[in-house]
């Protein structure tokens, strides 16, 4: 589960920033929860008690008498894996906030455009902390989805899309098939075409020049990727060697 705390001192803008985070997070049906607080002083209580937990920090840059700015940094410091996404009525604080980690800086003109985006880099950055389940966020129909790399057949490229071939269907992306694996799962796939790279666990055998997966589905082995494919999954399974 996500877990999203939000920090602003005006009760109408926290009330708005809390509700867009939920619609957001619904609409990628994503298990989450979320956490309100109205000033820097009760989340910073929070932290210096060490029971906070949050996965991603939504918060004003401007908080109290406060920037923010040293917030953040108790927020880096006390739980570092934390990501943080500044909002911001204006564009003051953008040279400021590079002095601590964060994912986003958003204006709050130009939140419902951009708040979306800054959610789904945030999860991204957790996956690839393996704070989450593993799993990779395809941008479908103009929703982000998360998918789980335990549905994930094979990723291959249709047009100009990335197609991810799921257990329970297909997802479309603009971007290129690579650009949908993180690094810390590229182990996870075989490139076995110039098109095609497979989920290693839904690999049942290795037949000649293709991959035969759990489906039943043939997957062809191009000669360029042949020797290091092959390579790979005796690799993955060396109990069937």
């Amino acid at each position: 589960m996500i877990t999203v705390a939000i920090c602003d001192d005006n009760r109408t803008h926290l009330t708005k920033a809390e509700r867009m985070v939920k619609d957001i997070l619904n609409r990628q049906s994503l298990p989450f929860s979320t956490k309100t607080y109205n000033s820097s002083e009760d989340l910073l209580n929070e932290l210096k008690s060490r029971t906070f937990s949050a996965d991603i920090v939504v918060m004003d840059i401007e908080l109290d008498e406060n920037n923010g700015i040293d917030l953040a940094k108790e927020i880096n410091m006390k739980s570092p894996d934390t990501k943080i996404i500044f909002l911001s009525s204006h564009t003051d604080y953008i040279s400021q906030s590079y002095e601590v980690n964060h994912v986003w800086y958003v204006t709050k003109d130009k939140v419902s455009q951009y708040l979306e985006p800054a959610l789904t880099k945030a999860m991204e950055s957790l996956n690839d902390n393996n704070n989450c389940q593993k799993s990779i966020i395809v941008r479908h129909q103009g929703t982000s989805v998360l998918i789980p790399l335990n549905t994930i057949c094979y990723i291959t490229r249709v047009g100009r899309k990335a197609m991810v071939k799921c257990m329970e269907g297909d997802y479309y992306d603009s971007r290129k098939p690579a650009d949908l694996i993180s690094d810390n799962l590229k182990s996870s796939f075989i490139r076995c075409h110039q098109g095609y790279w497979i989920n290693i666990d839904k690999i049942a055998e290795l037949d000649h020049n293709e991959f035969v997966l759990k489906t039943g589905e043939r997957i062809p082995i191009s000669r360029t990727y042949r020797d290091e494919s092959r390579k790979q999954f005796l690799s993955s399974y060396k109990i069937f060697r």
